[in-house]
């Protein structure tokens, strides 16, 4: 089972690159994922004869770093050498592979690099920018949200994030001051009326609702104000490592808070961040053939642990099918049942769990007694 199969790595080969290879290097180990190394040519800079030079020695480059990541115990199955624009070469290559998302530097100081911040805009692929200093493993992550589809996307990454690396997960919804048009109408307060904030805190929390929480530590606020600025206060507040947030909201109100706000950002840029859009960073990919029931029985466990109730429940049902009397299938059912909220059927499945232990209990006991017992061992032997 992985969560997170492909990491598209662009490098430049500056600083700032090598923060982003020793990210994808951690995040790789926690994930078994794959790393693709790729660099590409800037049009024009080169004449004919020199890039052919340049080439060569590219390629021995991302050969040297190719082996670095192997030497981490970390897969890298090939490199990729492409000459034109960088960020259409980058967002290109990453639908081609199908990669989960692409991960490059900054670039250099407290703002995005032009390459950084055009991949971040066009890709339709998550996109995870890393700064100096902002490596894994985490801490405390921010993931802003507004009840949009980018932003139930971006709340699902956060939460694998956050359980995988036990991180603190904060949730920030921000309420935008009225429009100076209606002040003229008496609404300049309503912003800060109590019913409007409790009725805000209300959709936050059905939101948030149907989100696997386990092993979790998370917390939620709402602010009141300029987007932009409450998300980069919250960040130096509470020390954020990591920003993740979707970068295209559905809600026209709200427009602005998922679309020009990560622009914003990336020209303080206080930490990394993944912009998610269209696609999840994490994905489930599982093994299509498993050996027995055991292994069936591990990866639902793996599965549940994961969040992927779902999932989990058809491979404990594969269990009880091929052995009805396998407690700890039916057991892990009602867990997965109690997860979802499903009361009535994880009792059901925990009472199946405790008559199948204590009958296979009262058959060792049986057995134990017939083979101490005088009588029957005279029966056996004749």
């Amino acid at each position: 089972m992985k969560l997170l199969e492909k990491i598209l790595l662009a490098t430049d080969f500056s600083k700032p690159a090598d923060n982003a290879l020793q990210s994808a290097i951690a995040v790789a180990k926690m994930f078994h994922s794959k790393i693709i190394l790729m660099h590409v040519f800037p049009e024009g800079q080169l004449s004919t004869l020199a890039r052919d030079r340049v080439i060569s020695a590219t390629s021995e480059e991302l050969q040297r770093i190719q082996v670095e990541i192997k030497a981490q115990g970390v897969e890298a199955p090939q490199t990729i050498l492409e000459y034109g624009s960088p960020f259409v070469h980058i967002i290109q290559q990453a639908d081609f592979i199908d990669a989960n998302v692409i991960m490059l530097g900054s670039g250099e100081g407290n703002r995005l690099s032009v390459t950084a911040e055009k991949v971040m805009r066009k890709a339709h692929k998550p996109v995870w920018v890393v700064k100096a200093g902002f490596a894994p493993p985490f801490k405390k992550i921010l993931c802003p949200v507004d009840f949009s589809e980018p932003s139930r996307r971006a709340v699902i990454n956060a939460i694998h994030m956050a359980r995988h690396f036990e991180a603190e997960l904060n949730f920030l919804h921000v309420i935008q001051p009225v429009p100076k048009l209606y002040r003229k109408f008496g609404l300049a307060a309503s912003n800060e009326h109590e019913g409007l904030e409790a009725e805000e805190q209300s959709q936050l929390e059905r939101f948030l609702q149907g989100f696997d929480f386990h092993n979790v530590n998370w917390t939620t606020t709402i602010a009141h104000g300029e987007p932009t600025q409450e998300i980069l206060l919250f960040l130096r507040r509470l020390g954020c490592d990591l920003l993740i947030m979707g970068t295209a909201g559905q809600n026209q109100h709200l427009l602005n808070f998922m679309g020009s706000v990560v622009e914003k950002i990336g020209r303080e840029l206080p930490c990394s961040i993944v912009t998610v859009k269209a696609e999840d960073m994490i994905q489930l990919c599982l093994e299509l053939a498993l050996a027995n029931i055991a292994s069936h029985y591990q990866q639902g466990k793996k599965l549940l642990e994961n969040g992927f109730a779902e999932e989990a429940i058809c491979r404990f049902r594969y269990c009880i099918e091929v052995d009805p009397l396998f407690a700890p299938a039916w057991e892990c059912l009602a867990e997965t049942h109690k997860r979802l909220g499903h009361q009535a059927e994880a009792q059901k499945h925990l009472a199946s769990a405790k008559e199948i232990r204590k009958r296979l209990w009262e058959q060792q006991v049986e057995s134990e007694i017939r083979s101490h017992h005088q009588l029957w061992r005279k029966k056996q032997s004749t």
